[in-house]
């Protein structure tokens, strides 16, 4: 078999079964829309979103009071289900120092949006970025991220029913979407097996 062939046959695999996975940023497309976000409130919008996988509509929701600082723990309002819930999804020392700063410079109040902008300006914040990292415009918007973050954490090893958790799906099959992106690196747990 040629090489030509091997990576055409390699390629074919690989939207075979990347097809029904939502569309999502790998961590270095990531890196380059944070970089490309000049002011540090959007940056810190994106890198919340990133971290955290929540919803464009859950993290306008967050207030300083959503955050446990001690507990590096940020306790997301579930804004999608008929009846309101708070879900815990753990936070990195990098971020939650952000986050503190962000919130002390503007003296944001307990109860008061961390953010302060409506859904269409968050919007059109992550689509500017993405579009100057050269990201297309089909990839171009906040739920990207969610889907981002979960991609990031199944191929680091993240267990589905955390994941399902942190995400807030309301079951499992959603959230093992996700899964499917395994299948394209599938031969590195094969190397790994021990017989």
């Amino acid at each position: 078999m040629t090489k030509a062939i091997a990576v055409r046959r390699s390629t074919s695999l690989q939207s075979v079964l990347t097809k029904d996975l939502p569309k999502y940023l790998g961590a270095d497309e990531v890196r380059r829309v944070i970089d490309q976000a000049k002011n540090p409130r959007d940056r810190l919008l994106i890198e919340v979103l990133w971290q955290t996988g929540l919803r464009i509509s859950e993290a306008l929701a967050l207030t300083p009071a959503s955050i446990d600082f001690n507990g590096s723990i940020l306790r997301a309002p579930t804004l999608k289900r008929r009846k309101p819930m708070v879900r815990p999804i753990p936070l990195k020392a990098g971020l939650l120092g952000e986050l503190a700063r962000h919130i002390a410079a503007r003296r944001i109040d307990e109860g008061a949006p961390i953010f302060g902008i409506r859904r269409t300006r968050a919007f059109q914040i992550i689509q500017r970025a993405c579009l100057a990292a050269g990201i297309e415009r089909s990839r171009s918007h906040p739920h990207v991220l969610r889907h981002a973050f979960a991609v990031a954490c199944v191929l680091q090893g993240v267990p589905v029913p955390v994941l399902n958790a942190w995400l807030g799906h309301a079951g499992l099959e959603s959230t093992l979407i996700y899964s499917k992106v395994l299948a394209v690196d599938a031969r590195r747990f094969h190397d790994a097996l021990t017989f």
